[in-house]
């Protein structure tokens, strides 16, 4: 079925891209300009929050707003919101099929994406996930700095440290200046 569909999508001369990436350096977020440099962040950053699982039908993003076509190997054709699902939201049967409505990380899951996302940034020594809403206490190991966040503002590769935020911004500035 997996593959019909991949058949399927290639006839329709839309480029359907395999869950796959090189291991390329990329730029840091933010800085991509170009439509196909976006393409490339969001693609790359959807197989690091889905482990690969997905096929992405990528011709049809355009920004974090956009519906995607969206491949489950079990299930087939989704849609989906661009963001929604990077912030870790994935085949809906899949979901329903666990018996959950969102299907639920644990902890060790939410820590294990997060590495993904941040390798060995934070400490997530005090965190308990209970739900992307619920906030976590994750410390910065650069700034020893303790803070309080949602997981999905967590995944949305922000961080949330506000010393590395301000430094970020910082070096933003001292470019600009230097053009």
């Amino acid at each position: 079925m997996f593959n019909d569909l991949i058949s399927q999508h290639t006839k329709l001369n839309k480029e359907v891209v395999s869950p796959v990436v090189d291991e390329q350096p990329t730029k840091k977020r933010g800085t991509a300009k170009s439509l196909s440099e976006r393409q490339e962040a969001w693609l790359e950053k959807a197989n690091e929050v889905h482990d690969s699982k997905y096929l992405y039908i990528i011709s049809q993003y355009e920004h974090y707003k956009s519906s995607m076509v969206i491949v489950c190997p079990h299930h087939g054709e989704f849609i989906q919101n661009a963001d929604y699902h990077v912030r870790g939201h994935g085949c809906p049967k899949c979901n329903a099929k666990s018996g959950k409505r969102n299907a639920r990380l644990t902890t060790a899951e939410f820590v294990k994406r997060s590495k993904k996302l941040y390798g060995d940034r934070f400490d997530y020594s005090k965190t308990t996930y209970t739900n992307t809403r619920t906030k976590l206490e994750i410390r910065c190991r650069k700034h020893d700095h303790t803070f309080s966040l949602r997981p999905d503002s967590h995944f949305s590769g922000n961080g949330g440290c506000i010393h590395c935020a301000k430094e970020k911004a910082s070096d933003k500035s001292a470019r600009w200046w230097d053009k």
